[in-house]
Order: C-alpha cells, then structure tokens, then sequence
C-alpha cells in the first residue's frame, strides 16, 4: 500500500477522463475569475465547500481549482461519482493501490492513508450527492477531522454535507460556498450574456434579467440563448411567458428530479406565496408531515431560500414564475384560493400588509383588498415607501371598475405624484377632490382634513 499518491488517476470511474484524470476544460470562456481568484488566495481551510442548486457552475468552479492547484508544487487528485461505488471506494481508488476494496476495507485504507501523508495535497470531488453511504457510522467527518495539515478537501455538491458542519465551522476547518456566493454579479452577466447580445439591451433590460435570474449562471445561459435567437430580444425579455419552455425543461430534469410527488406539490403551493416559514407552511398544504416535506425541498437545495434575516424563506423569482403557472393546471382553483385566504389571514395577523393585499388580490378578495388599503394606505406608502406597490394595487383595482377608499385614494395620488408620474396625477385631483367632497359630506372628518392638502 502506498502512503502518498505518486500519479494521477487516468481510471474509468472518473466521467471526465483525460491524461491526467481531471476534469473536462469548459467550453467557453470563464467569466467569475474573481471568486476563483479570492478561492486561490485564501486556502486557510481543511475543507471548502461549494454547495447549490444544479446550475451554480459548482463543477466548473471545482475544475477551475482543481487545474490550478495541479500548476502548483502540490498534488491534486480528482474524484467523482462512478456507478456502484461508494464514495470510500472512489477516494480508495484513486490514491491508492486498492482498485477492489470493499466499501468498509477503503475506509479503513483511507484512514491509514490519511494519517500517513506528508506531502502537500488536495482533493477534489465532484458531484458529491450522487454518493452513498456517505456519511454511515461518521466516517467521513474522521476522515476530514484526522486530515493533517497538508490535506485539503474541496467538495461540490448540490446538498449540505453531511458532516458536523456547526463543529467544523466553529473549528475554523470549513469554509462553505452556497448559492449566493457563486451567483454572478451585475457585470458577470453581461459578460455571459456576450458584448453582441448586450448591444441590443437597455440598462433596464439588464436590471429585468438580474432580478428574474439572481445571477444563476444556467438560468442566463438558457434565456441568453433564446434573445440571441430571437430578432426582437427587448420584445421577448418583456413577454417571460415565451421564455418559460426553455427554462421548463431544465427545471424539470435537472431541479425536480430527486423531489418526490408530494414535495413537488408543495413547491407548487409555496409559489403561490411571496414567503413563508414553517408555520405558514403546516397551515397551508394538506399533504401529510408538510414540514418534512419543506425541510427536504430545503436539503435537496430546490431553489428555497432566505428571504431576509427574519427566517422567512422563499423560492427564486424564476422558479416561482413557472411554479405558479402550474399551479394554475395542477391545482384545483377551490384549492389555491384556499391557500391564498389562508396565507392572506396570516399576514395581516403578522402585521404583513402588503404581502395581504398582494395575497388577497390573487384570491380575488377585492373586498379585503380595499378594506386594507383604505386602514393601512398611509403606513404602505409613506412609512414603508411602498409607492410602486401602492400605484399598482390602485391600479388593479380601477382597473376592475373598483373605486378605492378615500384615504387609498388620497395616498394613489400622493405616490403618483412621488414618481412624478405627473400626467396622470393631474388627471386624478378633480376625481379625489369630488371623491373627498362626498364623504366630508357624510361627516368624514379624516376625509376633510385630506381635502385640505389635496
């Protein structure tokens, strides 16, 4: 048995193979230099781990280290997920000697492996969940907490490893890298997206694409793809209606695969939400051990995320898009108005007014909608600068013919005139007034004092 590796691995299992056993070049230019550069320069961890939804350019990153680090005076060994073998088996098989192990005999090759080395190396694995077994009687956290100093491990995966990794924080032993560290900046899209489709976009247009996607490297590869198809790039961007099929597909093989029917339904229902936590969840859906199902769309990394400090949770913009389109085929309507009646009753028990409002309209609650617009109007627009929010809702309401309260009115105007939307709040002060007249009329102090300013 061989206490350090003297080659590189060239075996079948690796599915990139090449001379030196590593991983397959990518066949574009790379873009996110500056977190590779930041990676390179700060390597004071045992383990790094780069752990997102399907997309996130994981392996390409990974790769990226992995031919750095080979250019080095260290060793770099590449591993990843071979049909039939367990995860001790691949590292088994690529540092040593051992090509027929048992999954229990690599482990304890690995260890002795481990505590033997003395030569500078790093290991790379790839594709990390496909494993299994991965963490059975605590193996692997042994095996990263008895790494001397020389080792390093860095580990894609699309879910959190399944070690302690509270205790390896705490230890300064890991380092982890999610979805939002690897998402590209504002100028690491347009670099993407190329020079000759960027050419026929607005700044706005930018702002539309960096919102939808977040910076996910796959979603703006599928959509730039298609405005570069298109000879009315701006056109599409503002129909996402004709872009959702590309995406569709991705979505469904590469984010939906590993979700089990009913974890797939409750994604359906959660879109119908601008967030939510776990109480909200358990109120909601009627599948059984909701919760559960909401910790393992969590745990797969399906795209549920923060939204905020708060320990709300929400799904991204572009899954939610096409989430609720579903919804609206695979829900029943007596269904979706119930969850939105439901979440809209909880809100306002929260205090969350404008997730209400914006709950309620989509149940078509016009009712409620108005009620809570004409209480809380002030407080949405002036205290929380709402003004966008509020424009719209009014909107959607005259829109249906649906004339809003006195004081909604007075604070439409109000944020019309905020945005200096100054036409159209021009044409609207002979209708407040007359509006505000009417009910001073009936005795409406509130009303009076708000003609005053009007």
């Amino acid at each position: 048995m061989m206490n350090r590796m003297t080659r590189q691995p060239t075996r079948g299992e690796l599915s990139f193979p090449r001379e030196d056993g590593g991983p397959k070049a990518p066949a574009y230019p790379l873009v996110r230099t500056g977190l590779l550069e930041r990676l390179i320069a700060n390597q004071n961890y045992a383990v790094l781990a780069l752990v997102a939804p399907p997309g996130y350019g994981k392996s390409v990153t990974l790769g990226s280290l992995y031919r750095a680090e080979r250019d080095s005076d260290s060793q770099a060994i590449w591993a990843e997920h071979h049909a039939g073998m367990s995860l001790a088996q691949t590292l088994a098989n690529c540092v040593l000697d051992e090509n027929d192990t048992t999954a229990t005999d690599a482990r304890v090759c690995l260890q002795q492996w481990v505590r033997t080395l003395d030569v500078p190396t790093t290991v790379f694995i790839d594709r990390f969940e496909a494993f299994d077994e991965l963490n059975e009687d605590g193996w692997l956290d042994t095996l990263l907490k008895d790494s001397p100093t020389c080792l390093r491990w860095n580990i894609a995966s699309r879910f959190s490893l399944p070690i302690d990794v509270l205790e390896h924080l705490l230890e300064g032993r890991l380092r982890e890298v999610n979805y939002s560290g690897l998402a590209m900046s504002p100028q690491e899209s347009r670099e993407l997206l190329g020079t000759r489709l960027c050419q026929h976009l607005e700044p706005q247009d930018f702002d539309v694409l960096q919102d939808l996607t977040e910076g996910w490297p796959a979603a703006l590869r599928i959509i730039g793809e298609r405005l570069r198809a298109s000879e009315h790039p701006r056109s599409l961007l503002k129909s996402f209606a004709e872009l959702q099929p590309d995406f569709a597909n991705y979505f469904d093989t590469r984010l939906l695969a590993p979700l089990a029917d009913d974890e797939r339904t409750l994604l359906l229902e959660l879109a119908l939400l601008p967030d939510f936590d776990a109480e909200l969840c358990s109120r909601i859906s009627r599948l059984e051990e909701p919760l559960l199902r909401l910790d393992r769309l969590q745990t797969t990394n399906c795209v549920v995320r923060s939204a905020g400090g708060s320990g709300a949770l929400r799904e991204h913009p572009l899954v939610r898009i096409l989430c609720r389109a579903r919804a609206r085929t695979y829900l029943q309507e007596s269904h979706r108005t119930r969850i939105l009646s439901t979440a809209g009753a909880w809100y306002e028990s929260c205090g969350q007014w404008d997730r209400a409002i914006e709950v309620r309209l989509l149940a078509g609650e016009i009712e409620q909608v108005v009620e809570l617009l004409e209480q809380q109007c002030e407080l949405l627009a002036r205290d929380q600068g709402q003004v966008l929010a509020m424009t719209r809702w009014v909107e959607v309401l005259r829109s249906q013919n649906i004339q809003p309260g006195p004081r909604a009115h007075f604070w439409y105007l109000w944020a019309l005139i905020f945005r200096r939307r100054y036409g159209i709040a021009e044409l609207q002060i002979d209708a407040l007034s007359e509006h505000l007249q009417q009910c001073t009329d009936q005795g409406d102090a509130e009303a009076a004092r708000l003609l005053s300013q009007v």
